[in-house]
């Protein structure tokens, strides 16, 4: 029974792939400018019109990312994409793109782009990766505004890829706020990690980081604790220099 439980929570610990911690900088939180081109045609598809603005946003702008990690290992999370001070970029959870020896990003109607790591904060769970113009997606611009902690009850949606089923949009509140983390009370599984997670007004106020382990008996997963790496930790000057050099790289 002994080896039963050790080999349990190894199971756990690997699925997870998630460690709490505390970053010690906040800059302004990170949300969508929706002044943009026009999308009708890239949401027919994906994001009917019976949804929200907010969750037709969502969908339109997720997308996979697939890569493979240094070690041959290969894995999957999801990403928000979308336009910072004119770099196309993608934003999700840095656990997802570290230690990558390579990173594809899709999108749902199968445009494929090459990402490169601009930014990884792996105190904070954040990441950009810097990709070229993906024409099949909106292009809508990203812009900084003032960090709350005050969302306590307020309802979010993320789009993403739990359990590699397809997109799914999942809805949720947010629960509370654990150091540096806020949580919600929604659903998560593996492969959702770096779904961008939007108020009702339509801001990205983080990324889909980890769910939680409960204990009764033996450790076990909670899905509907999904907690968010928020995007107020995201350091902007870091980000904007990498971005430059990138693109002038390129």
């Amino acid at each position: 029974m002994r080896g039963f439980y050790r080999a349990s929570i190894g199971v756990i610990v690997f699925l997870t792939v998630m460690a709490l911690v505390w970053p010690s900088n906040v800059v302004p939180t990170l949300g969508h400018n929706t002044e943009t081109q026009t999308t009708a045609g890239i949401y027919s598809d994906y994001a009917p019109v019976g949804l929200t603005s907010v969750a037709r946003n969502s969908r339109a702008s997720a997308v996979y990312i697939n890569v493979v990690k240094n070690n041959g290992n290969q894995g999957m999370g999801s990403g928000t994409y979308g336009i910072y001070r004119g770099f196309p970029v993608i934003i999700t959870a840095a656990h997802v793109v570290s230690d990558c020896s390579a990173i594809i990003v899709s999108s749902y109607n199968g445009e494929m782009e090459l990402g490169r790591v601009a930014h990884l904060d792996e105190e904070a769970d954040l990441a950009v990766l810097y990709v070229e113009r993906m024409r099949s997606m909106p292009q809508q611009k990203f812009k900084f505004i003032t960090p709350k902690r005050d969302m306590i009850g307020k309802s979010v949606v993320y789009s993403g890829n739990p359990n590699r089923v397809g997109l799914l949009t999942i809805y949720g509140n947010v629960a509370g706020y654990s150091y540096n983390r806020m949580i919600l009370h929604s659903y998560a599984w593996m492969g959702a990690s770096g779904s961008g997670v939007y108020d009702k007004h339509g801001n990205l106020v983080g990324v889909v980081s980890a769910i939680s382990i409960g204990r009764w008996l033996m450790p076990q997963l909670i899905e509907d604790v999904v907690y968010v790496a928020p995007i107020y930790y995201m350091n902007e000057t870091v980000l904007t220099a990498a971005l430059e050099v990138i693109h002038d790289a390129t």
